[in-house]
């Protein structure tokens, strides 16, 4: 999911609307009003849910934005002078964004998102001209630039180009002849040494002397049934080996004795073990057994520092919209001031956007702060408590 899915919500409800504004079946102004707040609220935390950037959802919104004016006032719906009198472009962008030409932001914008260039095409073909007429050519040509924007589509009037196959490698002469070369002299070198190899039963064999061979009409057969017998002299060096052995004396099996039984008044003392090299060790641990039976109940350590310091909030503004709320926070970041977005609900519906700046745990860093936001925003801070709860709240933009 991305911002291109609650972008086609907005637009399939504007679509619905301008079907159903002429008929006598028309909403009433305020459940438009209260349409469109839910979505585009929707779109905005959908949008930080999904770590979108703010920029991307800032241009989404204004397309969708304007869209939205266009449609009411071109609808011949009833209540369209009333809509006119308070656009919903100033009320989601405000005075200074809400004063731009979107054709002429959208031409500008040749870097925008894939989806943000989405959003932009799908505006411009449900109907969004502008000032324009809806068959001027130069909107004609927005429509396709946006189109050849879009991932995985080309320029149209343009033609394929042909593929061409890859011609084949050629390889070098040089490398051909020595191959040859090689391939031949492998060939001569085989040739000689099959003919001059000979078996080794042609060859005749030589005699070794003081070994007598047995004729051929005389073979030795052996006889497997009948068990080998050694000769005399073996038997009396075997003998003579085993007498000159030293006999290896056999070990007594251990005798366990039985404890006897030790009456309740009896008392067995314990042998003392001789001193040993580690007695330092024994004795350390002794110590660390009666420190433990003597414990101190454990008190926190005192911190020192700015930890432990009351903490406080620089209420700097409140706003309708999102949008304007995480510009004034994004100049707080930039200047190294810590800020915030919080998001306050109402009871009879929709809610407020808070920008604090804090948590401030130093009362220099919070002169600092109000010089700044004085000097630079001309906004009167309003000091309150910090709390740590207020985080589940946040709006998620920063």
């Amino acid at each position: 999911m991305s911002l291109f899915e609650p972008s086609k919500e907005i637009l399939a409800y504007l679509v619905a609307f301008r079907e159903a504004a002429p008929t006598p079946a028309a909403p009433p102004f305020q459940e438009v009003r209260q349409d469109l707040d839910r979505l585009f609220d929707k779109l905005a935390q959908e949008s930080r849910g999904l770590f979108v950037p703010v920029g991307s959802y800032e241009m989404a919104a204004h397309a969708l934005a304007a869209m939205a004016d266009q449609v009411v006032s071109e609808s011949g719906w009833k209540y369209s002078p009333k809509w006119e009198q308070s656009p919903f472009l100033i009320r989601i962008m405000g005075k200074d964004r809400a004063g731009i030409n979107l054709l002429t932001f959208i031409r500008d914008m040749r870097n925008a998102p894939p989806e943000v260039n989405a959003v932009f095409y799908l505006c411009l073909a449900l109907g969004y001209h502008g000032e324009l007429k809806p068959e001027d050519h130069g909107l004609i040509q927005l429509k396709k630039e946006l189109l050849r924007r879009l991932p995985g589509n080309g320029d149209p009037s343009q033609p394929t180009p042909a593929f061409k196959p890859v011609p084949p490698r050629k390889e070098a002469k040089s490398v051909t002849l020595w191959a040859g070369v090689a391939t031949g002299l492998a060939a001569l070198v085989g040739g000689i040494m099959l003919f001059s190899y000979q078996p080794a039963s042609d060859s005749p064999q030589k005699p070794i002397s003081g070994v007598s061979h047995p004729s051929h009409s005389n073979p030795v057969k052996a006889n497997p049934g009948k068990p080998l017998i050694k000769p005399p002299e073996l038997k009396v060096k075997e003998e003579k080996l085993i007498a000159a052995k030293i006999p290896i004396p056999k070990k007594k099996p251990a005798k366990i004795h039985k404890s006897k039984s030790v009456s309740k008044k009896t008392t067995v003392q314990p042998t003392p073990s001789p001193p040993q090299a580690n007695t330092p060790l024994v004795e350390a641990d002794l110590s660390l057994d009666k420190s433990l039976k003597t414990a101190v109940p454990y008190e926190p350590p005192t911190v020192s520092g700015t930890f432990g310091r009351p903490t406080h909030d620089l209420q700097a503004g409140v706003f309708v919209g999102p949008i304007q709320a995480a510009r004034l926070a994004s100049s707080f970041l930039k200047a190294g001031f810590p800020a915030r977005v919080e998001y306050k609900k109402r009871k009879q519906g929709g809610g407020w956007y808070v920008v604090y700046l804090g948590p401030l745990n130093n009362q220099k860093t919070i002169e600092k702060a109000r010089q700044y936001m004085k000097k630079a925003h001309n906004i009167k801070a309003i000091l309150k408590d910090h709390k740590p709860t207020a985080t589940k709240q946040r709006a998620g933009l920063f």
